[in-house]
């Protein structure tokens, strides 16, 4: 059932004394609507207007049972429940009176000892009245009305700050607070109309009539909304508590308030205000007034005098209603002049004219000039249609509002009509809007970034807001991040010089700081700044540098390198498809921002793009003495550098060696040879990298002279050394260290070396080893004397063919990288022959460090290379290699080099190699030497060419000796070849292989099927010789073999720049001829011949008979040659044979 609505029950019901008074307030002032009871159900519910205009359901369901007799209640305001609202419905709920009968009551007899008898009937009646009466005599509580002195116009602001306020007659709201006070309390506390039940007896009942009557109009009160009291009652309300000494002014322990003997006589009128507006004012009507009364506008109107402390009424010749909504009502400009003109009479009720309206000027000719005021205002959004638990919310946004300025007189959105009237310094000025003008601005605006946010879905803008604009992502409205500094120093700009007028509030976030630069047209600089990290706290004991890109900023030096790289990391790339003009925004600290101009910085935005050094993070770019190649790019950008350290300076070098050809290397004394200009500029590279103290890899194609290169580098180095500190170390490997001795010999014929080789070594040469100036090793000893070879601090540590360093698990690379030197320089035409890591090899011997561990040279470079093609990872590794690896191509120094270049390298046999042959020698001279004694010299030349053939053969490869004599015993110049068949291919050289021996020829297409290299062959029992040529030709095949009788005459091989002589003969007819299948007319490239010699053998002595033994050399080396027709000597013999 529903239980009668006690105070007993509200105060329980509802959660605070507050929110029960607050609950009644809300009643009284008719909030509660579509009340629903339900006496079956025990259920009442209803719905409570909030404070604002927000609606909640409220309901109250009473169950003796569940509930220990109190109401569960539910509301749908953010408090949930036993709130103000439903304190609201519980008073409705009372006003609707009793509620339905409940149970018919039944007495409870109850007996208890009492000293007092009781009386009834009109005995006790009486006497309950007389203790009532006495009660109120001696606890009468006190209850004061203060009235409150509310403003009826809020304070103004003017459009420009500091601007002075015009004054306006001040006019005030007369409020009434009613205070209590218990008796012996000391302080007073405000009461409401509905606790008068609550009081009873505590109060007089002259207050207590009074406090009754504050309720509303339509409560039965004499007050209207707000605790003004309203109308004739209002008024005769107030005299009774002045008259009743209740009525206080301001607070209850304030000035008592008195009713004048007389009223104020008035005439109403209007007065202009200094800035021309108008309000309406009061005059004295031939009788004297009080000297600055307070003026309430009300119904009716009321003046107060301070100085007697009098409250009287203002009489006017109209009706006090109308007087006191005259005098309520705000100043008026000429526009609202305008607009109340035609309801002004009702309004007023011709108590009053309407004010004048007469223009001081009219404008109907301006062209409005275009205003963007940047601010920062809330605007109402709205969640997405999917999220229904989320509300509405104002946010803050950065926001474009568009104004129109007439001769000083702005137009806002808030202006609909083609004419506007504006208060000027002269008065009222008529203005004739230019809606065309209007339009073409906002057509401009509208082909910038910015867009109006009334087109933006999500947003609810107020109307002072049509016009406004953002930097939003189309319907839903999010701002843009980080997008109006561009559009402040890029678009801002141009408005700005067509004449808008560009304005922006205090608190605007973004303030640009011009660059000294942009005044005066320079460009920014770039600096390489040691990096003042102390050596402790590095990772490392490389020295650091950073790289600034400095402007001048108010006089002050600002380093923007990182915020550039900041802003291309965000989609820096499309940046470089504006206009040289175009100004990109740069972040310098807090709410400041700079700006670099698009064509002073391009190039190193390019170069910043292609370095893969953009960054979000980024802060100082830090480089090391490995990021040559990154110095070298920033160099080529074209931007000035203020510093000149030898960081830069390396990098300078290493460019001017890749680029100028004017800037060659210092030829040190002592070379006997003439270096051509691509040697010079890979002397040159040697000589930057060694005054850095950094190594180098030289990876020319096979042909270009990489040792001649070295060895002038070695007598450079060898002139630098003011005096002698480390010996100069050269490797190779075993087979090419004739080589090496023959070409010291020939180019640097005045210096002398220790060749530390062979079994005796220490022995014969150990003293000799410590006061070596240049040594030369072989790999295998480099790995096996690593001990002993680790001991010097090397000058110069150059490692030929140091591919064969790759595997850095092997002893040979362990050992190389156990050498201590100034400088490494590694020889090699393939620095990369199967994967990646071959080059890691390199560069860590070079220069430790400069690729990393192996680990992360794998995961940085080789798999994403290799297995993923990342051309990015393969354009970084090249800039980080590039300056310490200097490769030419013969294709690239084509014009240097001469039509024909014959290269003659000399192979040393391998051991077992080697014991072949000096067996075979001496079983040869001494069959020889017995036949010459038994028949004689003439008679015994088979025997002498049998031996000499037997020698060839073991020269090019002991397989081929008869009776498989040689079968195990691996061949040095086979694997020369092979090595360099491997390189040349690679390198994309077209090649012939000549050999004399077809059953050579045969072992080498072997090897070339292993190896999967395309081939041809061209012997004497080719039938369809024009076939393997025309594939050879056509570049079907890289690579062709050609015996001397099939190919010596009578075909043509121009596609081909490189001839291999693998067994060489004396005749130079024949030699030339084979060498004229490549090098004749049709050939436009240059040919490079290498004649293969076996060191200390047959052929290196018949080599040495060339100018003196012709027609011996051409019997020994052409097999068509009559055996008879030279003589050999005994001394010829002993010389080839010895």
């Amino acid at each position: 059932m529903i239980p009668p609505v006690t105070d007993e029950l509200l105060f329980a019901a509802v959660q605070t004394e507050r929110m029960v008074y607050a609950g009644q307030e809300y009643f009284l002032q008719g909030r509660v609507s579509d009340l629903q009871i339900d006496p079956e159900f025990s259920m009442v519910a209803g719905i409570v207007r909030g404070s604002g205009k927000n609606g909640y359901f409220a309901s109250i369901v009473f169950d003796d049972e569940e509930y220990d007799g109190f109401p569960d209640s539910q509301c749908t305001c953010p408090v949930g429940e036993a709130c103000k609202h439903i304190a609201a419905l519980l008073f409705a709920l009372r006003n609707e009176g009793p509620p339905i009968a409940a149970e018919k009551p039944r007495l409870t007899i109850m007996a208890s000892a009492q000293r007092t008898p009781q009386l009834s009937g009109s005995v006790g009646e009486w006497l309950n009245a007389a203790m009532l009466d006495e009660l109120r005599v001696v606890q009468n509580d006190s209850v004061i009305f203060a009235i409150e002195q509310n403003s009826l116009f809020k304070s103004e602001r003017t459009e420009r700050k500091n601007a002075p306020v015009p004054a306006i007659p001040p006019r005030f709201h007369l409020q009434i607070q009613a205070w209590h006070r218990g008796k012996g309390e000391p302080s007073w506390h405000t009461v409401r109309s509905w606790e008068l039940e609550r009081l009873g007896a505590q109060i007089d009942p002259v207050a207590q009539r009074l406090l009754a009557r504050t309720a509303s109009i339509a409560g039965g009160g004499d007050f209207g909304p707000n605790r003004v009291p309203h109308g004739r009652h209002g008024w005769q309300w107030l005299r009774e508590a002045a008259h009743a000494g209740m009525l206080r002014m301001h607070r209850p322990d304030g000035p008592a308030v008195s009713i004048a003997a007389s009223n104020l006589q008035m005439r109403l009128c209007w007065q202009t205000l200094e800035d021309g507006r108008q309000i309406v004012d009061l005059e004295p009507n031939g009788e004297d007034s009080p000297d600055q009364p307070v003026i309430f506008a009300g119904d009716p109107p009321v003046f107060y005098d301070p100085a007697q402390g009098e409250l009287g009424l203002i009489e006017t010749d109209v009706a006090p209603v109308i007087a006191g909504r005259l005098l309520a009502m705000p100043p008026i400009g000429a526009v609202e002049i305008a607009a109340l003109a035609s309801r002004w009479e009702r309004i007023s009720g011709g108590a009053l004219p309407p004010p004048a309206l007469s223009f001081a000027e009219e404008l109907s000719s301006i062209t409005p000039r275009p205003v963007l005021r940047f601010i920062i205002d809330k605007v109402k959004r709205h969640p997405p249609a999917w999220d229904w638990r989320s509300r509405a919310r104002m946010e803050t946004m950065e926001l474009v509002r568009l104004e129109f300025d007439y001769a000083g007189h702005r137009i806002g959105s808030a202006i609909t009509t083609p004419e506007v009237i504006v208060t000027g310094p002269a008065g009222p000025t008529r203005i004739l809007r230019n809606l065309e003008a209007e339009q073409a601005a906002v057509d401009r605006l509208a082909r910038t970034s910015l867009l109006p946010i009334v087109h933006a879905d999500a947003l609810e803008p107020k109307p002072a807001q049509a016009w406004d604009h953002g930097l939003i992502d189309g319907e839903a409205g999010r701002p843009l991040a980080e997008s109006f500094p561009d559009f402040l120093i890029n678009d801002v700009t141009a408005l700005r010089a067509e004449g808008w007028l560009i304005e922006y509030a205090p608190k605007w976030p973004h303030v640009y700081l011009a660059p000294d630069e942009l005044a005066s047209d320079d460009r920014p600089s770039l600096a390489l700044v040691p990096n003042e990290t102390p050596q402790h706290a590095r990772d490392s004991a490389i020295d650091w540098f950073d790289v600034e890109l400095a402007a001048q900023i108010e006089g002050q030096r600002v380093d923007v390198l990182p915020a550039l790289r900041r802003v291309l990391a965000g989609g820096g790339s499309t940046v470089l498809e504006y206009g040289d003009d175009h100004l990109i925004p740069l972040p310098i600290g807090g709410s400041c921002f700079t700006a670099v101009r698009l064509g002073a910085v391009r190039p190193l935005i390019e170069a910043l793009l292609r370095l893969a050094l953009t960054d979000r993070d980024a802060s100082k770019l830090k480089l090391s003495p490995h990021d040559l190649g990154i110095v070298h790019e920033l160099a080529g950008t074209g931007l000035p550098w203020t510093s000149e350290d030898k960081l830069q300076i390396l990098a300078k070098a290493l460019h001017d060696v890749s680029e100028n050809k004017d800037n060659l290397a210092f030829v040190p004394p002592g070379l006997a040879a003439e270096l051509r200009a691509y040697q010079l500029g890979g002397c040159a590279w040697m000589q930057a990298l060694h005054g850095a103290g950094m190594g180098g890899i030289l990876a020319d194609d096979m042909g270009l002279g990489k040792t001649l290169q070295a060895i002038a580098h070695i007598l450079y180095v060898r002139q630098q050394r003011t005096c002698r500190k480390g010996p100069i170390l050269i490797v190779a490997p075993t087979s090419v260290l004739p080589n090496w001795q023959a070409e010291l010999a020939r180019f640097a014929p005045n210096i002398e070396f220790l060749l530390w080789h062979g079994p005796g070594r220490y022995e014969a040469l150990g003293e000799r080893l410590a006061d070596a100036e240049i040594l030369l090793t072989s790999y295998p000893l480099l790995a096996r004397d690593d001990e002993l070879l680790a001991q010097y601090h090397y000058e110069l540590v150059v490692l030929d063919e140091a591919h064969v360093l790759k595997n850095p698990k092997t002893a040979g690379f362990k050992a190389a990288s156990s050498l201590k030197a100034k400088q490494v320089i590694a020889l090699t035409g393939t620095p990369v022959e199967n994967r990646l890591t071959d080059l890691w090899s390199l560069a860590s011997l070079t220069n430790p460090g400069l690729s990393g561990t192996f680990d992360s040279f794998r995961k940085t470079y080789r798999t994403p290379i290799e297995k993923h093609g990342d051309a990015n990872a393969k354009a970084s590794l090249g800039r980080r290699m590039r300056p310490f690896m200097l490769r030419r191509t013969k294709d690239e120094v084509a014009s240097e080099l001469p039509p024909k270049t014959i290269i003659s390298e000399r192979i040393e046999f391998s051991e077992a190699q080697l014991r072949l042959y000096e067996s075979q020698r001496l079983l040869m001279q001494a069959r020889v030497r017995e036949e010459i004694d038994r028949v004689g010299l003439m008679r015994s030349q088979i025997i002498v060419l049998d031996a000499m053939l037997k020698l060839r053969q073991i020269c090019c490869d002991p397989a081929l000796l008869p009776r498989e004599l040689g079968i195990d015993v691996p061949s040095a110049k086979r694997a020369r070849l092979l090595e360099m068949l491997d390189e040349l291919v690679e390198e994309g050289r077209r090649v012939i292989v000549f050999s004399q021996f077809t059953t050579m020829l045969d072992l080498i297409a072997k090897d070339l099927d292993r190896m999967a290299i395309r081939y041809e062959q061209l012997r004497g029992t080719t039938r369809n010789r024009a076939r393997p040529v025309e594939r050879f030709q056509s570049g079907a095949v890289p690579l062709i073999l050609v015996s001397l009788k099939a190919g010596g005459a009578g075909i043509n091989l121009t596609a081909a720049d490189t001839v291999i002589l693998y067994d060489p003969w004396w005749n130079p007819a024949v030699e030339a001829q084979a060498i004229d299948r490549a090098h004749r007319i049709g050939q436009a490239k240059p040919v490079f011949v290498h004649r293969l010699i076996a060191t200390g053998t047959i052929e290196e002595k018949i080599l040495a008979l060339q100018g003196r033994k012709q027609d011996l050399a051409n019997v020994l080396w052409d097999d068509t040659a009559q055996t008879g027709s030279t003589a050999l000597t005994d001394e010829d013999i002993a010389f080839l044979l010895g």
